[in-house]
């Protein structure tokens, strides 16, 4: 856009609703970037949820259908996040951790971090490449060190999308949608872990 990008207008359109100017509508981005640190910085400008350009093929069209559908329809809560039987981040493990690790508890949480990110952006190029079959070996790993730092919801997620691609009933309509949860439930994870190296 001219004089104004994405961000931008996102965060005016955030005070003109704080203003009370417009109605409380959602700000959906419509990104080719979907790194996690991208993403971060859309929900913290005001956007509510986000379609990646990637997707934007036939194949696609029924999730970026239900996408707008939930917006539409009203489901919507806080970034998307729909409530979830698993906690982010089960404080209970984490708490074990910390007593193991100890001094060493920053650098383990950092591995950590690095080996999701790395293992969730293969599973970008993967699903992007239309191999949807190799989705079981990352998904796995995501799964295994997740439930192992408390990432209950995460681990969830994996599971999910381990089983089905195992299966080979994952669906390419359902593919981004477990792929969005994952990523929004990567960065809610790390934003706590954060919080609670602090």
């Amino acid at each position: 856009m001219p004089g104004m990008d994405g961000y931008e207008t996102a965060e005016g359109l955030m005070q003109m609703k704080n203003d009370h100017e417009i109605k409380d509508v959602p700000i959906i981005a419509l990104t080719a970037n979907t790194q996690d640190s991208e993403i971060e910085k859309c929900f913290e400008s005001g956007m509510d949820d986000y379609i990646a350009k990637s997707i934007w093929r036939p194949k696609w069209k029924p999730n970026i259908q239900k996408i707008i559908n939930r917006w539409i329809s009203g489901e919507r809560d806080q970034n998307a996040r729909s409530s979830q039987p698993w906690p982010e981040l089960d404080n209970s493990v984490f708490s074990e951790i910390r007593t193991v690790m100890n001094g060493q508890l920053s650098s383990y949480v950092s591995l950590f971090l690095k080996d999701v990110k790395t293992k969730i952006e293969s599973i970008a190029k993967i699903l992007d490449d239309g191999e949807n079959e190799k989705v079981v070996i990352p998904a796995h790993i995501i799964k295994s060190s997740s439930r192992l730092m408390g990432g209950m919801r995460l681990s969830a997620i994996a599971a999910e999308m381990e089983k089905k691609a195992a299966a080979k009933s994952l669906a390419d309509e359902d593919l981004q949608e477990l792929y969005s949860q994952m990523q929004l439930s990567f960065i809610e994870l790390k934003r706590q872990l954060s919080d609670n190296l602090k």
